[in-house]
């Protein structure tokens, strides 16, 4: 492919491949689109940030290369995972919240759905003789327009959780390789920034070194928080398609997610409240956020609403859940490069630093997430729609409930459940209960 020494020119040619496999696939719609748009936005925002420090030319074309890959692993198709050759060993390494990718799998409820219906364990399904990871043998003989639900989402849910070391895998394997030193090099630091990428294993991240690539210096600690911090801040929605496709594809993932829902309840109840997907919600409370601006400083994120319940959404689940915790580890990170920003929020009436109460918005954000709409709260619904959202955590009804366009009754919910008397000052009120 390349003998690596000019990384422009290898960015080019990985580019290629990269829109030739990902350019326009929807095969995660239910998750906000990781195609090329979702590259182009972090390019983008990279122009803005080399206005506030300095890089490498090494640093900047392998970070270039690091952005095109990094969620390439969402595209790969499950039936070449074991070209890969990922073990069961590579999926045990503790993350952030102690747990392995291993242990993430076998709890989530279609999983084990799926498992159930294959009567296997998870090492049987998707461990061939050899321990790499594969598509298990009865699905790898249907098309996937045959599989059925179950399958289709166990998959996919798979997929989102190993994609960043499949996509480091693949890097090695399949889009740099390793015919020369320079390119043995370049897939170690691009294949540890796609593997990394989602901010989950903090105290690697912090201790990585220095290298270098054809007599340039490559600070791999700082170009991994830059890409954590760029792929973080990507939160808007209309970025990604237009209102009209956004309204087009709520429709679809609200069906899907009822769907899914009556599947979970049949099947383990208890344990889908614990453990929800929450697919409607990556794309209900990204709806509204219009753009990210990176400014001396800070970085906005700026909405185009100040409705309770699509802001909350916003707060708690958009940005305390998935924005925060990386940014705030790439802010960590930069820092000891001179390299500060904060993270703010604005709405149509106001501006929110959320560097400066993270803890008490991770607080919050964990009540959100914990609380249970209760039958009571959903009465102003028919029964077919209230059977929908009863029993459910608090971001998935709302995001149900705002894919109807029922606004004014998920404020009222908002508000019933965590026991806000002001919804004018919902916000507020919060913040004081937490201060009590």
């Amino acid at each position: 492919m390349s003998d690596c020494k000019d990384l422009k020119d290898l960015f080019r040619k990985v580019s290629k491949m990269a829109m030739d496999i990902s350019g326009n696939i929807h095969f995660f719609f239910h998750y906000v689109f990781h195609d090329s748009r979702h590259w182009q936005n972090l390019l983008n925002y990279l122009e803005s940030v080399r206005n506030y420090i300095n890089l490498s030319y090494a640093e900047l074309w392998i970070l270039r290369i690091a952005i095109q890959l990094h969620d390439i692993g969402l595209f790969l198709s499950p039936r070449s995972w074991n070209e890969f050759q990922i073990s069961k060993e590579d999926l045990v390494q503790p993350n952030n919240n102690h747990n392995n990718l291993l242990t993430e799998l076998k709890r989530t409820l279609m999983v084990r759905a799926l498992l159930d219906n294959l009567k296997q364990s998870f090492e049987e399904a998707f461990f061939d003789e050899n321990n790499y990871l594969r598509l298990p043998s009865p699905l790898a003989r249907k098309p996937w327009d045959e599989f059925n639900l179950i399958e289709k989402t166990a998959i996919r849910h798979i997929m989102r959780k190993l994609h960043a070391i499949i996509g480091s895998r693949a890097v090695v394997k399949k889009f740099v390789g390793t015919s020369t030193q320079e390119c043995r090099k370049v897939s170690e630091i691009v294949g540890t920034m796609v593997r990394l990428h989602e901010g989950k294993y903090k105290e690697e991240v912090k201790n990585l070194g220095l290298w270098d690539i054809s007599d340039s210096p490559i600070d791999l600690k700082k170009v991994t928080a830059l890409l954590i911090m760029l792929d973080a801040i990507d939160c808007a929605g209309v970025s990604r398609a237009s209102p009209r496709t956004l309204d087009e594809i709520i429709d679809e993932i609200r069906l899907l997610e009822e769907r899914i829902i009556e599947i979970e309840r049949k099947y383990d109840r208890e344990r889908a409240v614990k453990n929800p997907p929450e697919y409607i919600a990556h794309w209900i409370f990204k709806r509204y956020i219009k753009r990210v601006d990176i400014e001396p400083g800070k970085v906005i994120i700026l909405t185009e609403t100040t409705e309770p319940a699509y802001m909350a959404g916003i707060i708690f689940f958009e940005i305390a859940n998935n924005v925060w915790p990386k940014f705030h580890l790439a802010q960590e990170i930069l820092q000891e490069y001179g390299f500060h920003f904060d993270l703010v929020v604005k709405t149509p009436s106001s501006e929110l630093s959320i560097s400066n109460i993270a803890d008490k918005i991770t607080k919050l954000s964990n009540i959100f997430h914990e609380a249970i709409v209760n039958e009571n709260g959903i009465s102003q619904l028919s029964k077919g729609e209230s059977n929908i959202v009863y029993g459910l955590t608090l971001p998935r009804t709302l995001a149900l409930l705002l894919s109807h366009g029922y606004v004014s009754i998920a404020n009222q919910i908002l508000c019933e459940t965590l026991h806000i008397s002001d919804a004018d000052n919902w916000f507020k009120e919060l913040l004081s209960a937490i201060d009590e």
